[in-house]
């Protein structure tokens, strides 16, 4: 079974760019392309992401650089996931020319010092080391000799105005704090040069953002400890009057035993002072960590900023993640906008009164977070002491109304449909009995209940753009169309404009079904719709509209049919729509089009006809060609031709054209990549773009290209992924995720990466079964789960885990066994069963089980096609051949054709799928068994001698490929490829000593 796979060589990134370029990506100085393929990068590096966190980890966004977002038409869903904001700089010096430039100063002149392997001097400090550096000091480490002490001297780069400030601020702010968690100031001091440097104990220890990046957070009960710790300075912080405004895990020090101290109060504040430096609209502290009030750069913040903070920090020790990430104008408005994704969801270890600890602290609105930083200090020494905390994680009623706030438009759409129901069912209950107002009032409500009905459908389509907690908003927003579907039952149009609305308005809701629920209930209600429609149908059947509407009814009907495996069914919907229509008429190739497409598929599923399912999708790529030329904005159409285009490539590519299946997919790649990645990207854009992708892997894959294969895997794997976990509940991301890492599995097999194959391999089959189980008898769920055990047996075979394998294809077979009793996928099946056979007969060989593989094989070759007989027979002579020269018995191939003709056919069978290690050692018996045929041939002329030559070469290159992938270091293959009579000792020197 061959499942989409790979992608294009793109111009973006293929490594991490270098610090300068990401540098240059802060400082606004790419040109559009290179900040473009930077950012593209980026987006999918934990390393880069981490980097640039750190390089945009403190100091000033200026007023003129804060983004301001223009909402325009589209939705919070849209925006929260495709807006690209307007790029942004630090305050780093001095402006010029409208931008902002960065100024370092001169560099740190020290007298020589007079200790070994120290740095320099500077006047009774003898400098040790460079601590740490930023946007607007060097931290290095000192020893004082008169107290003979350790210190760290904080040394100011730039002495203007408002750093001199800052300055003065934190010397305030920290002499009037005296806590054993708060690292104090001794002095303030001026080097010769005039520059000012702070002298301060030196905390020996980590910063706690390094004990993160690294992973040695420790177990929950450290990470509490240790904000524990932090909270007990930050209380006496705020008793003092002040706002620390900068509570973020690198201004924590954790030493070696745990102890963590608070620093850095250059953002300090106190609570009364109207500060100078904190203009109207500017933005200080880092973004990542800031508070909701902080980030909208309101110049009075109070304790429970710093909370927020706290929160945040708690929030990254948990899960080793930042609750928001991306550019800082991007962190800035999801701090407004957005809730942080629940730390469960990343993190199912975590403790759920942990959560709801960290989540009321980081609470959108001050009033909600914990009031005082005591009440956050009393719930986390009652989880310590495994007692009920007062925060609670938040219900799904807050948690709806929560994401509504966020998006007034969506939340005017959803509530102006909910009154359109409201009021309509309302409005016409209480007059019902009146006669006089009775029709007009049905009419109204019939209205009301269609345009809530097609409202909801188009809310549950942006609903699929990328927040992971729309799931539950997803079902609620069914739960409303159903229960606006009620007034319409018994309830029709007598005229054709009306019915054309109705119909229209049923397979919207139909769709939304489909989307949220799965085919299954989406079949179930588009039977119906068509059966109690079908009478008012007929009588106006002239209407060109209303005879379109119902075709697409059909065509989608059949889609459904096609999804839970009911093809017949599903061929008979396609024909009753296909009798409605004309290629005269322009607008009917677009559904005539998906027609063919869908037939196509159907010829893949039930007999596994790639060449007969090839014509069908070539036939819809040409049907709809001249509506695109027409309608050039119609997405429907475009995506109905790239969709047959994908499928048209992947049935060339089973049939040996690879070539041309690249051709074709690099051109569908392109045209989804343009589309997902741009501003106005949907989640069916992502979703075709990584199809897309799957299938560009299948064709690295099958072309045997290990090395491109797995870099094609690598670099859109995370994609995948998150198309996936920001859709949990649908079928397709999950079927697609699954697709994927089977073909990675293949990839990895190529690669001799067999461990990592066999772990991958075993995790799908999990996932598989699950998924089958939570929408069982759908094409792509038993497709991809077909897929996910024929990568396990496959992963077995290349271990040597026959203990396993030979009890799991014997299961498997008897499940297909029963399917085509059932009459599902029959022609598909039958072809499946005959590999699987073929793949036990085998494995029962190499395991040593020569009695019951000769049964096997008696058996497969009764039911063989005539076609690939031969090369059936040359595989089933191996185990009997080899036997025979092991005894010293007459060697008898017992082949139906020529022995010349059934190494073809084998090698031709075995050139149509991926060539895995596994079948590179199949070809390379089979070569060796060919060659001592030939050397036990009575004639030896030259021909004879070419012909062993080359069959020796040809031997040698597949063992060398099995060899290179590790297939010989498993069981005890390596020891019965000394002693196997096929192999001569030349070959096996040839092959392992080199």
């Amino acid at each position: 079974m061959i499942v989409p796979g790979p992608p294009l060589r793109t111009t973006e990134l293929n490594q991490c760019p270098p610090p300068d370029l990401l540098e240059r990506f802060i400082g606004l100085i790419l040109t559009d392309e290179e900040a473009q393929q930077v950012r593209m990068h980026v987006q999918l590096c934990q390393t880069c992401l981490t980097t640039l966190d750190r390089m945009s980890g403190s100091g000033f966004i200026s007023p003129q650089v804060v983004p301001t977002l223009s909402h325009g038409h589209q939705s919070t869903v849209d925006r929260l996931v495709k807006e690209l904001c307007d790029d942004w700089s630090k305050d780093g010096g001095v402006a010029e020319g409208g931008r902002v430039s960065r100024h370092e100063g001169q560099p740190i002149q020290f007298a020589a010092s007079s200790f070994p392997n120290f740095i320099g001097s500077l006047q009774h400090y003898e400098i040790r080391r460079e601590i740490a550096s930023g946007g607007t000091a060097t931290v290095f480490e000192a020893l004082d000799t008169r107290t003979k002490e350790r210190v760290a001297i904080k040394f100011i780069r730039r002495a203007d105005d408002a750093t001199l400030r800052r300055v003065e601020r934190e010397v305030r702010a920290v002499s009037a704090v005296v806590h054993d968690r708060v690292i104090s100031i001794r002095s303030v001091e001026r080097s010769p040069d005039g520059r000012m440097f702070l002298v301060m104990p030196l905390a020996d220890g980590r910063p706690l953002s390094d004990l993160i990046y690294s992973q040695e957070i420790g177990s929950y009960d450290r990470i509490v400890h240790c904000v524990l710790q932090v909270a007990s300075g930050l209380a006496e912080v705020h008793r003092c009057g002040l706002v620390h405004r900068d509570i973020k895990p690198s201004n924590i020090v954790v030493d070696e035993q745990g102890g963590a101290r608070l620093t850095d109060f250059g953002l300090a504040s106190f609570v009364d002072e109207e500060s100078s430096l904190t203009e109207s609209g500017m933005v200080v502290g880092t973004p990542a960590y800031m508070s909701p009030e902080q980030a909208a750069g309101k110049r009075s913040l109070d304790a429970r900023s710093d909370i927020y903070s706290l929160g945040a920090t708690l929030y990254e020790c948990l899960t080793e993640t930042k609750p928001f990430r991306g550019q800082s104008h991007d962190v800035l408005r999801q701090i407004r906008e957005s809730e942080p994704t629940r730390p469960s969801l990343i993190n199912e270890g975590i403790p759920r009164p942990l959560e709801a600890i960290c989540l009321k602290a980081m609470s959108k609105a001050p009033a909600t977070r914990y009031a005082d930083i005591a009440l956050l200090i009393e719930d986390l020494e009652r989880w310590q002491q495994g007692k009920r905390v007062s925060a609670r994680l938040p219900g799904i009623w807050q948690r709806s109304m929560k994401w509504l706030r966020k998006d007034p438009k969506f939340s005017m759409a959803l509530a102006a449909a909910v009154c359109a129901l409201l009021i309509g069912v309302t409005v016409s209950g209480f007059y019902w009995s009146r006669s006089r107002l009775q029709s007009k009032l049905a009419e109204s409500r019939f209205d009301a209940s269609l345009q809530t009905i097609n409202t909801l459908a188009d809310l549950a389509t942006q609903s699929l753009n990328g927040d992971p907690g729309l799931s539950s908003i997803r079902k609620q927003i069914q739960t409303m169309a159903d229960k606006a579907f009620e007034p319409l039952v018994g309830q029709r149009p007598s005229d054709s404009d009306g019915l054309i609305r109705y119909l229209k308005a049923m397979d919207n809701l139909g769709t939304l079904k489909h989307t949220v629920a799965g085919p299954a209930e989406a079949l179930a209600f588009r039977q119906k719709m068509l059966d109690e429609n079908r009478v008012a149908m007929a009588s106006m059947f002239s209407d060109d509209e209303l005879r379109r509407q119902w075709a697409w009814m059909n065509h989608r009907l059949a889609v459904s049919h096609v999804e839970m495996r009911n093809y017949p069914d599903a061929a008979k919907a396609l024909d009753e729509a296909a009798t409605m229509l004309s290629e005269t008429d322009l607008k009917d190739r677009l559904l005539m089009a998906s027609i063919a497409h869908s037939r196509g598929t159907i010829h893949q599923w039930t007999n596994s006809d790639s060449v007969s399912a090839g014509k069908e999708f070539r036939k819809a790529v040409d049907l709809v060609e001249p509506y695109c030329n027409a309608f050039p904005e119609d997405k429907l159409a475009a995506a109905t031709r790239n969709n047959s285009l994908g499928w048209l490539a992947d049935c060339e590519l089973k049939v040996g054209n690879a070539e041309l299946a690249e051709k074709y997919l690099r051109e569908v790649w392109s045209h989804y990549a343009s589309l997902a990645d741009s501003p106005n990207g949907t989640y069916l854009d992502r979703l075709n773009k990584n199809r897309t992708s799957l299938t560009l892997l299948n064709l690295y894959v099958t072309r045997s290209e290990g090395e491109e294969a797995l870099r094609w895997s690598q670099e859109t794997e995370s994609e995948i992924n998150l198309l996936q976990a920001s859709n949990p509940t649908l079928m397709e991301p999950a079927a697609l995720k699954i697709g994927f890492g089977c073909d990675t599995v293949g990839a990895e097999l190529l690669q001799g990466k067999l461990d990592d194959a066999m772990s991958r391999a075993n995790q799908l089959l999990v996932d598989g079964a699950a998924l089958n189980k939570q929408f069982p008898k759908t094409t792509r769920v038993w497709q991809a789960y077909g897929h996910a055990r024929q990568n396990w047996f496959i992963s077995c075979a290349h271990v040597a885990d026959y203990t396993s394998l030979i009890p799991f294809l014997d299961n498997w077979i008897s499940e297909i066994d029963q399917e085509i009793a059932n009459g599902l996928n029959v022609g598909f099946n039958q072809q499946f069963k005959m590999g699987l056979n073929l793949n036990l007969a085998l494995m029962l060989d190499w395991s040593g089980n020569r009695d019951r593989a000769s049964v096997v094989w008696k058996q497969f070759l009764e039911t063989a096609p005539p076609g690939m007989k031969p090369g059936f027979q040359l595989l089933s002579q191996l185990e009997p051949y080899r036997l025979a020269v092991a005894e010293g018995k007459p060697v008898e191939l017992v082949l139906d054709q020529s022995l010349d003709l059934s190494l073809q056919t084998i090698l031709g069978f075995y050139a149509v799928g991926p060539c895995y290690p596994s079948v590179q050692h199949t070809i390379a018996e089979c070569h060796a068994l060919v060659l001592d045929a030939l050397k036990r041939s009575p004639v030896q002329d030259e021909a004879s001698v070419r012909k062993i030559q080359e069959h020796r070469e040809l031997c040698l290159q597949s063992l060398r490929k099995a060899y290179a992938a590790g297939f010989y270091d498993f069981g005890n293959r390596r020891g019965e490829m000394r002693n196997d009579p096929l192999f001569s000792e030349e070959v096996f020197t040839a092959l392992f000593m080199p």
